[in-house]
């Protein structure tokens, strides 16, 4: 990306979802009734209108999002925003201040990098700084806004790449019945020592988290993992395994690093420049849905939560937070046999 410097916008793409043309003048002609959204992208080459999601062209083309403004005007509705633009000084006009000025430049001083942050896991000795509720990533929501879960009483729950135990240890001394399984000997090991201090009993085990054979069929009423996925070379496999074992319309809740904080990194100097493909992000969010919707299983929620400081880890807030979400989660529920 960092090869496209100063580009033009040289070429209009064919998007779905509505009849939006942006050019580097203006941000308007959000027709109704149409079927294409028209973008204007800089820095494309010479490639043809529909091959726009091929991997060269989008690793050639800026990318730009909008903080829309939505202003209805009769039977056109125009859509107004300073758009969002990354790894170049190019200049844009805004439509609303009336200034040229690329969105990076407007916001140089307020987005910050945070030489501190680490990706979020669970693979940590001590999980103090977790705090006591059920997690899903950093920096956002627990199980306690979140709602995902539910009651644990007596349920039989699998937890997918425990780490050191922490939702294995919140799960059971909420009443489940927990079998934690992770691939790293060490962090059972953690995670043993920190049940024991706990006074909890969790069932632990070593293994690649596909290898479920121990598992009866349809005898697991929960599988939790929370960036358990992330290193899984085969998704669709270990999703399949879980299949088995989950009993019918029981749930699978998957939280992963968001695809689009992937793209960037928070400790970077210029945090939002774009620094990996997004098809490098895999699993996007398509990829994850198609694979459990291919896999008889129905995806009932889907969730972006916003991240906040006031959230645990510490280390887990960045500054770039209040712009990306970190963390995208599903829930889907058993379907089939």
């Amino acid at each position: 990306m960092g090869s496209v410097g100063v580009a033009r916008v040289t070429q209009t793409c064919q998007f779905r979802f509505g009849h939006l043309h942006q050019d580097r003048h203006s941000l308007d002609g959000y027709a109704r009734g149409g079927s294409d959204r028209r973008v204007a992208v800089a820095g494309a080459p010479q490639a043809q209108r529909h091959g726009h999601h091929r991997r060269q062209f989008v690793e050639d083309v800026l990318v730009i999002f909008h903080h829309a403004a939505t202003v209805e005007t009769g039977s056109t509705r125009r859509v107004s925003g300073r758009p969002l633009v990354f790894d170049s000084h190019e200049a844009i006009h805004d439509p609303v201040s009336g200034a040229d000025q690329t969105w990076a430049m407007a916001n140089e001083e307020s987005v910050m990098p945070t030489p501190g942050w680490k990706p979020f896991t669970l693979a940590d000795p001590d999980a103090r700084e977790l705090g006591d509720d059920i997690v899903f990533g950093a920096a956002i929501p627990g199980e306690v806004e979140l709602r995902l879960i539910g009651d644990l009483e007596g349920r039989r729950v699998l937890d997918l790449g425990c780490g050191a135990g922490h939702n294995a240890i919140r799960m059971a001394q909420r009443g489940a019945r927990v079998i934690a399984v992770d691939p790293s000997a060490e962090q059972i090991a953690h995670a043993r020592a920190a049940a024991d201090a706990a006074g909890v009993k969790v069932e632990l085990h070593t293994g690649e988290l596909a290898d479920l054979a121990f598992l009866r069929a349809d005898g697991i009423d929960l599988a939790l993992s929370a960036y358990g996925f992330v290193g899984v070379d085969d998704v669709a496999r270990l999703i399949r395994q879980v299949h088995r074992v989950l009993r019918q319309e029981a749930p699978l809740i998957i939280s992963l690093p968001h695809p689009a904080l992937r793209l960037i990194h928070p400790a970077a100097a210029q945090p939002l420049h774009i620094r990996r493909s997004w098809f490098e992000a895999s699993p996007t969010v398509a990829e994850l849905f198609t694979m459990l919707s291919r896999n008889n299983y129905r995806v009932d929620v889907m969730a972006e939560p916003a991240a906040s400081m006031d959230h645990p880890p510490k280390s887990g807030w960045a500054d770039v937070l209040r712009y990306v979400p970190p963390t995208m989660i599903m829930r889907a529920r058993k379907q089939g046999l």
